[in-house]
């Protein structure tokens, strides 16, 4: 027992340090390297949230973005409330300029947090739909959140 716990407290550190590694590797625009450590963590913990999103990210920073959605995809299945995922697709989406989606991903995320980041997403999908106005109240509600925020340091 006391072995088994040894090499779990190992593979936990280990995964660890390869998320780490990935993080670092993405930070410095290293996308293609990022996605072999989250990879690493991904075949000893093929559920491991973090690992899918920031391979999602990598992937949407070179612009393979069908991978990107697959890997988010992966992340919901775990867990479907996972917020940084709902908004990497809502972001993917609206590179990929299918805003009807990026719009639905959104609207999803603005049902679980409310921030300024995702009315911005929002309300730039609603402006190359051609829907003003609407974007207009996305825009004026970022801007009160962010406020908001500012005042509550």
């Amino acid at each position: 027992m006391e072995n088994y716990n040894k090499e779990f407290i190992q593979s936990d550190k280990e995964i660890e340090s390869l998320l780490r590694k990935a993080s670092d590797l993405f930070k410095r625009s290293k996308w293609k390297h990022a996605i072999l450590y989250c990879n690493k963590v991904l075949l000893k913990e093929p559920k491991n949230k973090y690992a899918l999103d920031l391979k999602a990210m990598s992937f949407s920073s070179l612009g393979i973005f069908e991978e990107a959605i697959f890997c988010f995809d992966r992340s919901l299945q775990i867990d479907s409330q996972n917020y940084f995922a709902l908004y990497g697709k809502a972001t993917v989406y609206s590179k990929m300029r299918d805003f009807e989606n990026a719009i639905k991903y959104c609207d999803i995320c603005l049902k679980i947090q409310k921030n300024p980041e995702i009315y911005d997403v929002k309300g730039n999908a609603l402006v190359n739909l051609r829907r003003g106005k609407e974007a207009r109240e996305c825009f004026e509600k970022a801007l009160e959140i962010g406020s908001e925020k500012t005042h509550d340091l």
